[in-house]
């Protein structure tokens, strides 16, 4: 195998620190994905503007010229505002989509209303594509309101050449542009709302393990030691071997909170056996979990059953303590345990 070459590790070194920091402005994922795209969309708008500006690439008029001038003082104003913290990432993502398909805009319906114009209908084109690459930036970001206020920005400026113009091949092409747009504004709000679920998840996750370390006072290797060690069958010596990993200290906290767990679970156990003899069994299993705060698919992961057995025998839990099904299941459980309580 090659060996790592000083530059080699002198470029890890600037990765891990360039990434160390936006997770640190940014911790959460969204947070991070978006800082990323960010960086990027800044540094490829700096380029083309400039190079606009400077007459090396794009269509070259006076009036051009100003607004990409404009558009790279706007940007470049937004960026620092968030470098120094003044404004969000959202916020900052979202002035500078707008601001750039704006620009973008104006530039469009310029080449449409100027006769003078070269290759008018060739700008009008490259635009319509830029404006669909801009949308997209929020599209990429989970910004569900600004994709939709960049493609109806789109659609206007398109509608709007097309009556200027009258031009054939513009009007070709406008259901084509009709039905992207409106597929634009769907998936951005399908894929809005499964990160919003997917962040609150992640959160939920987060701060489960982050309870479960605390209270079992173990770190990450040694609760994968232990989930190895009660889910598979190991020899003598392996079984020593992640033992060991959890240390003696761990190891007796361990059985300790076990042992703690299992006494408040048979205690809560015996409650719920006295205050409701009319139920079985398998309802009283579910009760319990329910007042524990578990959500359906924990109740069917923990009991190992499927929802609809769940949700039947729910529905008999409701029919023997008379509740009806607008009545919180919770709330009754918890009223009648503290009734029972108060004898």
């Amino acid at each position: 195998m090659k060996p790592f070459s000083t530059d080699d590790r002198e470029s890890a070194t600037i990765r891990s620190g360039i990434s160390g920091l936006m997770h640190r402005r940014e911790p959460s994922y969204i947070g991070h994905h978006r800082l990323v795209i960010l960086s990027v969309y800044y540094i490829a708008l700096v380029l083309l503007l400039s190079s606009n500006i400077l007459g090396i690439s794009g269509a070259f008029h006076h009036f051009f010229s100003v607004s990409n001038m404009l558009l790279l003082v706007t940007a470049s104003v937004v960026m620092a505002a968030y470098l120094w913290r003044r404004i969000e990432i959202v916020t900052t993502l979202s002035l500078m989509t707008v601001a750039t398909q704006l620009s973008l805009s104006a530039d469009t319906l310029y080449s449409a209303f100027e006769p003078a114009m070269d290759h008018k209908y060739m700008v009008i084109i490259i635009n319509m594509l830029l404006l669909s690459g801009n949308t997209i930036v929020g599209l990429s970001t989970y910004l569900t309101r600004i994709t939709q206020v960049n493609t109806a920005i789109m659609f206007v400026t398109y509608t709007v050449c097309i009556i200027t113009t009258n031009n054939s091949t513009l009007i070709d092409y406008y259901f084509m542009l009709f039905v992207v747009l409106v597929f634009f504004s769907f998936l951005g709000f399908h894929i809005a709302k499964n990160a919003r679920r997917l962040q609150v998840e992640n959160t939920e996750l987060r701060r489960d393990e982050a309870e479960l370390m605390q209270i079992l006072r173990l770190n990450k290797k040694q609760i994968r030691a232990y989930v190895r060690l009660a889910s598979d069958r190991y020899g003598a010596e392996h079984t020593r071997n992640l033992l060991d990993i959890l240390g003696e200290t761990s190891q007796k906290n361990l059985l300790a909170n076990v042992a703690e767990f299992m006494r408040i679970s048979d205690t809560e156990k015996s409650r719920i056996d006295e205050i409701f003899p009319e139920l079985t069994t398998s309802e009283k299993s579910i009760c319990q979990l329910i007042l524990r705060g578990k959500k359906l698919g924990d109740i069917c992961s923990l009991l190992g059953k499927t929802e609809s057995n769940v949700n039947t025998q729910r529905a008999h839990i409701r029919r023997k303590l008379g509740l009806a099904t607008t009545d919180n299941l919770r709330e009754a459980l918890e009223e009648r345990m503290a009734r029972a309580s108060d004898r």
